[in-house]
């Protein structure tokens, strides 16, 4: 990518983004006609059908109890999001279709916005109310250096023009944010960022990219926390326990379209919502007594 396409979303000489029809997040909570039209495509369905052949295969479901063993069960093993464009012949072609363009839509339940540069990152905010039960001593602040404090953690990356707003935002724990090879950013957010970087001179790319946290689900070490705190109005206990279920979630899942553009102005897009969606756990890294 050059660098006059990180700094800017226009592309001289090239069709200009226009917004497709649907809107994300707050405006609007459903994808718009052109995923619909993917999601739903013949090519879409026999990719779900022969999915679900294959993970139904005595090969898969031995493998997936060797590495559940390997692993521990409770743990979420995660796969990569593929942006692999090898194949983009063989991606939906939206003959009359136009390259989406939708602005940021916040939590809950779902975060969303299309991504067609990398731009510089943004700061983290606090969730809504969390400054109440840091001040009380509830809640450790992310803020500062601690193993057992949670991260505030951008849903739409701030390098992906994610907003610093709390309606951006939610809480998990440092590992789960981080560069290691189960993060968030390893699984879903450097793969996405590849695939904007590596377009060629001729080409457009983007993706219709959405997060959407598990939340009313409590990591189970959050819940630990919760049961074993001496807490000294019973109160704060029961509206500490709605906090946690509005700002931490026990992991979440990222969807994205994938969007490109040749030279000849022709449009291909591939959901990866379906076939290669990624759970990642937000409380990686943890046990569960933490």
């Amino acid at each position: 990518m050059t660098a006059e396409r990180s700094a800017s979303a226009g592309r001289p000489g090239k069709s200009t983004l226009a917004a497709a029809s649907g809107e994300r997040g707050t405006q609007a909570g459903a994808p718009g006609k052109l995923a619909d039209a993917i999601r739903n495509s013949p090519r879409a369905a026999a990719q779900r059908a022969m999915k679900t052949q294959i993970q139904a295969s005595p090969y898969m479901t031995a493998q997936r109890a060797q590495l559940s063993g390997a692993f521990g069960g409770g743990t979420t093993l995660q796969r990569v999001i593929d942006t692999d464009v090898d194949d983009v012949d063989q991606w939906e072609y939206l003959e009359d279709g136009e390259m989406p363009d939708n602005g940021f839509g916040g939590l809950p339940p779902t975060a969303s916005k299309t991504v067609d540069a990398i731009s510089a990152t943004t700061a983290p905010a606090d969730p809504e109310g969390m400054g109440t039960w840091r001040a009380k001593g509830y809640l450790r602040d992310p803020a500062k250096s601690n193993g057992q404090a949670l991260t505030r953690m951008h849903a739409v990356r701030g390098r992906f023009g994610g907003p610093s707003s709390s309606d951006n935002m939610f809480l998990g724990t440092a590992p789960s944010n981080n560069f290691n090879n189960a993060s968030h950013y390893t699984q879903v957010e450097k793969p996405l960022e590849d695939y904007l970087n590596d377009e060629g001179q001729d080409e457009n790319r983007a993706f219709d990219y959405r997060v959407s946290p598990n939340f009313d689900d409590i990591p189970q070490y959050m819940q630990n926390r919760i049961d074993d705190e001496d807490w000294v109005d019973p109160d704060d206990k029961d509206e500490f326990t709605t906090f946690a279920n509005d700002h931490i979630p026990n992991g979440f899942r990222c969807d994205a379209d994938l969007y490109f553009e040749d030279g000849d102005e022709d449009l291909y897009a591939k959901s990866v919502s379906e076939d290669v969606s990624t759970t990642v756990n937000a409380d990686e890294g943890t046990e569960d007594n933490d």
